[in-house]
């Protein structure tokens, strides 16, 4: 089983990696996102074994990016991910759900 990681949302998503079993989280790195973002979610976005996170963000107010949209960071491989991408989707989501869709192809 791997090591454990924790993402946080608020104005940004903070993610903590585990150095391993019983051992503590290193310090939070922050990563930019929609204003209101709510509820991140781990997977493999790329298929490159690395966990990516999707993170649905709600309207932001004003604060100059996309309204109601979802972010995708990608893991660059060494537990960082790069600057997130944004798509826009319906009012107000609040949830991903993250699956293979086109069995692998």
């Amino acid at each position: 089983m791997g090591k454990g990681d924790d993402a946080i949302t608020g104005p940004s998503v903070s993610n903590s990696a585990s150095a391993g079993a019983g051992l503590p989280f290193a310090p939070p790195v922050r990563y930019d996102v929609n204003t209101l973002p709510t509820k991140a979610v781990f997977f493999d976005v790329d298929g490159d074994g690395d966990l990516d996170l999707a993170v649905p963000n709600s309207e932001s107010g004003g604060s100059g990016t996309q309204d109601d949209s979802v972010s995708i960071l990608l893991n660059n491989g060494d537990g960082t991910f790069a600057a997130g991408t944004e798509s826009t989707v319906g009012d107000s989501p609040n949830n991903v759900v993250a699956g293979d869709l086109d069995s692998g192809r």
